[in-house]
Formats: C-alpha cells, sequence, structure tokens
C-alpha cells in the first residue's frame, strides 16, 4: 500500500512539474496546400526564393527560447518541412518576438483560489516575460517544368 502511495505522489509531481508554457522550442505549421511523402532533405533558403517552379505547402514558424541557437530553430524547422514532403523551406526570416513562460499549475491554483474567495486579489503571476528568436518561412514542392 505504501508503494502506490509513493507512485501516486511521484506521479503527481511530474504532472505538475509538466504544467509549464513558454519554454522549449515551439513550432507552428499552417497549410496552405496539400502536403506529399516525407522528403529526406530539404534546402533551406534564407530570404531568397528559388528560380524554378514551385507550389506552396505550408507557413512554417518557429519560436525558441530566450538564448536559443538560430541552428537550433533551422533544425526544427527543416523536421516539419520534411514530414510536409517540401524540397525547400524559402524566405526564412529571422526576428524576434515577446514570449511568456509560466506554470500551468500555479495559475490553476489563482483561478480555484478566486473562485472559492471573490475578494481574493490577483497576485502578481510568476511569469517571465522575455524576447525570443523568431523563424519564419515558407515550405514549397518544386514543380517539374517538363509536365
Amino acid at each position: 500500500m505504501q508503494f502506490y502511495k509513493l507512485l501516486s505522489l511521484v506521479g503527481l509531481a511530474f504532472l505538475l512539474l509538466g504544467c509549464t508554457y513558454g519554454y522549449g522550442i515551439d513550432s507552428q505549421v499552417t497549410r496552405v496546400n496539400m502536403s506529399y511523402p516525407r522528403t529526406h532533405s530539404v534546402h533551406m533558403m534564407f530570404g531568397r526564393y528559388p528560380e524554378r517552379n514551385y507550389q506552396q505547402i505550408a507557413y512554417i514558424r518557429v519560436t525558441g527560447e530566450e538564448r536559443s541557437d538560430t541552428t537550433d530553430l533551422l533544425m526544427e524547422m527543416e523536421k516539419e518541412a520534411k514530414g510536409l514532403g517540401a524540397d525547400a523551406v524559402v524566405g526564412i526570416t529571422r526576428t524576434t518576438v515577446q514570449r511568456r513562460a509560466g506554470s500551468g499549475f500555479i495559475d490553476a491554483l489563482e483561478l480555484i483560489s478566486a473562485i472559492n474567495d471573490p475578494t481574493t486579489r490577483k497576485v502578481d503571476k510568476e511569469d517571465e516575460e522575455y524576447t525570443a528568436p523568431l523563424l519564419e518561412g515558407v515550405a514549397v514542392k518544386y514543380i517539374n517544368e517538363t509536365e
């Protein structure tokens, strides 16, 4: 019986620690066309577009952590593009964005406190706001010009 209590406590700790947001590399894919079978290599083109015909597959946006390296963001973008069957990601730009990080568990506790006692004043959140690197680009599939 003691083993199950300990196991429950360990499981609860993992659950609570896993309820965070704003940490890690986050990618968003907005499809604008059908995807293709997975590709094994993708050409990454910063600020450039190919001189051959292509079809846009998706818009890819990758947001990093505060000190994320551009290489890590490119690897995530490439992974997403390969999954879409893209031949290239074109027009890649690097900018920054404000990002918030915190704990969903603390947010939930504050919400429960406010429900139980409406007179409770909202305490300043423990969120951290920081400037994160952002890569954006368009995943494309080359079109065979002979067709």
